[in-house]
């Protein structure tokens, strides 16, 4: 495509963009500051320059914020120092400015002259600041705090000694630097150094943080019109302040203890028909909490899963196979401790959050929607990785067959067809969109799609290929020509489904399906259970839990020929991936579905950034905390004073997702995997890009003892390491954030959607409408995955085998290797 048709395509993206904002065209000369009249063209350039005057202007905003605030509070603070309580400030300042101390490093206030500018900034600053800051020990994430400065790279590291094997969980890793332990010899344990960042945008930041800290006052406390009229004396005061905060602590306490995690989910909904005293709680203060529900299920006795309902019937199928499993691995090898439950498809989703239903082991389809914001319950949920990909295809009548097929519902014959579809399914999803709303007939969930076509109801079944090969339609007295289409409407992964609540139990269903198929590839069997690792991340109680599960059921290859294998064959995408030498192409986006909410389905509960959570907090600080392994040349390096590489482009787009275009991001460096997950622990950094993905870590990483979300992979290097974003794990929709960006980006190119069409791009309403233009926003920027993937790797490793998108025909069931399995 020649320079004019892009930038004509760059011109007509942006104006659409801008539109689905309520905002003038970005070819106005109103629209950009010095921008050109209507008409006129609009290049890249001219867009990097709108994204740094949006930040500039953004940081501006926030340092004449906090230099108003800080002014109120100092008036306040004189006030309360004319009515006579100055003892009382006189003590709480000097406690808080010694936190503060604590908190920050001496040098900061070096930084600065005495009218608060800082020294070089204005010329730019390129020496290195040494600070060593001793790292606390592995704590829960904490909020950021607005006084916390924000303009230096940090460069973290376990800390070794020469000669030493470093900490880190993958010592043996391919990346150069971490070969070489004497590197860090210099390091005392648990250091940081950094080195100041000389971007305008973070200085100016700076700046106002250092003018906020140095002029907010450092106590409060508030008189009433009595205290006034009756002149209490100083001492008093001190009294009833200290009850005042005794009591806040203590409210605090009980409020934290019933919210622990910033960004869990609100906590577990429950009806009011439901006996709490029944669903094994205990209380704090008053306040019933709910059990892990592993620790539930293993007090109560069974495990309760929602299964396909005509393997109730038959007494056998693989969603059955997978709930006598995950009994098998809670249980001591006992795979009989189940429980049954078939509820239609709309109350399936509430009665995992009301803990009537554990796991969900039915053929249900991962997707977008259902991650982030599921319609029904209006709750998150958690799904383990696909075990199965299949996708929508018609069966019926011949013509009509080839009408739905073509999507026609207009000409000749199509006129008639109706096509059968359950309600408030995926496959409903892509049917409606594939024939655009007409020619269809809902289902309901205790409805038979064989017997509404026998009676001709419909001429057309829209369904997936294994449950079609079950539907007997010449017992339902059918006797016309049945055919199959030759070609599937969509890809759907099918997961198993839990909670979004405990990332535990989540941890646990997943492991076990991928035990499953590492122990195909590794050609133990039923009979040859026992030779599969020990693990202890759940309690020693679990150490044999994988061996239990397989014990009961089998490997994959096992489970899949007794029970899809009799009506389906097992081909594609669902053949196991063999190692590195497999050369298929990795790469693929589970669908988003509808990600703009049903009117019809809004209550009072809508999609909103979780408050306090990783989200808001990245927002109201104003910039993204980005941890990168420096020296990678193609993944992060410095390059004429700025971050370069593939890990820089993806943090580059969490930002651009978050702050509405502008690249506001932090950059922090890290030396291995053990020191981004520390970074991670004590909240220096809000993702980590370029970790290798680690089950343990998933689970239960060994030296901050808590588990980290990953992102999919995004890419596969030559000897099995998969590089992924990783987050904390207790900030679940900040995961899901991340987890999406990266598969809006494999989506894009999987639709052949770029810079100059970004507005094809979906709009997203599932984090709230701050973040609805996310994905337009983010392609418009940095492009496609293939386009960042050029623009950063392609003349340092071409892309070729696993790093390709998958064409639908490949196999995508990608097995850990048994080492993914040893506990380190």
């Amino acid at each position: 495509m020649n320079d004019q048709s892009t930038a004509v395509g760059s011109e007509a993206t942006t104006a659409t963009i801008a539109a689905e904002k309520g905002e003038q065209a970005v070819g106005d000369a109103n629209a950009i500051p010095g921008g050109k009249a209507p008409g006129s063209k609009i290049d890249d350039t001219m867009v990097e320059k709108e994204g740094k005057n949006i930040a500039k202007g953004k940081a501006q905003d926030r340092q004449k914020t906090m230099v108003s605030g800080a002014k109120a509070k100092a008036q306040q603070q004189k006030t309360i120092e004319n009515e006579g309580q100055q003892d009382l400030v006189d003590a709480k300042e000097k406690n808080t400015a010694d936190d503060r101390n604590r908190e920050l490093h001496p040098f900061l206030n070096s930084l600065a002259t005495d009218d608060g500018s800082l020294v070089g900034t204005e010329t730019g600053i390129s020496q290195l600041l040494s600070l060593p800051m001793s790292l606390p020990e592995p704590a829960p994430p904490r909020p950021a705090e607005e006084g916390r400065p924000g303009a230096f790279a940090v460069r973290v590291n376990p800390g070794v000694t020469a000669g030493s094997e470093s900490p880190s969980r993958n010592n043996q890793s391919h990346h150069p630097r971490h070969q070489d332990p004497t590197r860090l010899a210099s390091q005392e344990p648990y250091t940081a150094t950094a080195r100041l960042v000389t971007d305008q945008d973070n200085a100016d930041r700076l700046r106002a943080e250092l003018e906020q800290i140095r002029s907010a006052p450092t106590a409060e406390v508030v008189s009433t019109e009595e205290q006034h009229k009756w002149g209490f004396m100083t001492g008093a005061a001190i009294v009833l302040a200290t009850v005042v905060i005794i009591a806040f602590i203590v409210m605090v306490i009980m409020e934290s203890s019933t919210d622990n995690n910033t960004d869990t989910e609100q906590g577990i909904h429950m009806p009011a028909d439901v006996d709490l005293d029944s669903l094994n709680v205990t209380t704090l203060g008053g306040t019933k909490l709910l059990k892990p529900i592993l620790k539930s299920i293993k007090d109560r006795g069974f495990i309760r899963c929602w299964v396909n309902g005509n393997e109730i019937d038959q007494g056998h199928g693989l969603s059955l196979e997978l709930c006598s499993a995950l009994s098998a691995a809670i249980f001591n090898g006992d795979p009989n401790k189940t429980s049954y439950s078939v509820v239609a498809f709309q109350d399936s989703w509430a009665n995992l959050d009301n803990l009537t239903i554990d796991v969900v082991t039915a053929h249900i389809t991962f997707n977008m929607r259902r991650d982030v914001y599921e319609q029904y319950s209006e709750r998150p949920k958690s799904f383990s990785v696909p075990w199965y990909f299949t996708g929508v295809l018609f069966a019926g009548q011949p013509d009509m067959v080839d009408c739905a097929q073509k999507g026609d519902t207009l000409t000749g014959v199509c006129r008639d067809l109706v096509v059968c579809v359950y309600e408030a399914t995926t496959t409903n999803d892509v049917v409606q969109a594939h024939l655009d709303g007409s020619g269809i007939h809902l289902l309901h969930s205790s409805d038979s799609p064989v017997t509404a076509f026998a009676e001709g109801t419909c001429n057309v079944i829209a369904a997936e290929p294994q449950e079609l090969s079950k539907y007997p339609v010449r017992d339902a007295g059918y006797t016309g020509e049945f055919v199959k289409g030759p070609k599937l409407l969509s890809m759907e992964p099918l997961a198993m489904v839990t909670t979004g609540g405990d990332p535990q139990w989540t941890d646990f269903v997943n492991s076990v399906l991928q035990a499953f198929f590492t122990a195909e590839l590794e050609g133990i069997t039923q009979q040859t259970a026992s030779l599969f690792p020990k693990v202890d991340w759940f309690g020693e109680e679990y150490q044999d839990m994988y061996h239990h599960a397989i014990a009961a059921v089998g490997n994959w290859g096992e489970i899949f020929n007794r029970t899809l294998a009799l009506t389906i064959p097992r081909t594609g995408q669902n053949l196991l991936v063999r190692g590195v030498q497999e050369k298929a192409g990795l790469l693929y986006s589970p669908p988003l579905s509808a990600l703009s909410l049903n009117p019809a389905l809004q209550t009072q509960i809508l999609p909103q950034v979780v408050p306090n959570g990783t989200l808001q907090m990245i927002g109201q600080r104003g910039y993204l905390r980005c941890g990168v392994f420096p020296d990678r040349p193609g993944f992060a390096e410095e390059a004429n004073a700025t971050w370069v590489g593939m890990d820089v482009d993806l943090c580059r787009c969490l930002a651009v997702a978050i702050f509405d275009g502008s690249e506001l991001v932090e950059f922090v460096m890290l030396e291995d995997p053990t020191s981004g997950y520390l970074a991670l622990a004590n909240d220096m950094v809000d993702v980590v890009a370029g970790m290798p993905y680690s089950l343990q870590a998933d689970i239960h990483e060994p030296v901050t003892m808590r588990g980290y979300g990953f992102s999919p992979v995004y890419f596969y290097g030559e000897e099995g390491e998969m590089l992924t974003l990783v987050t904390n794990q207790d900030a679940s929709q900040w995961s899901d954030f991340v987890r999406w960006i990266i598969n809006g980006l494999i989506y894009a190119e999987e639709s052949s959607i770029g810079k100059v069409d970004a507005s094809r791009m979906p709009s997203v309403d599932l984090f709230g409408p701050t973040y609805s233009l996310m994905f337009k926003l983010m392609v418009l920027k940095l492009g496609n995955y293939g386009d960042i993937y050029e623009a950063n790797l392609a003349g340092l490793i071409p892309r070729q085998g696993h790093n390709l998108l998958n064409d639908g025909s490949t196999p995508l069931i990608n097995p850990l290797s048994i080492d993914q399995f040893h506990s380190n």
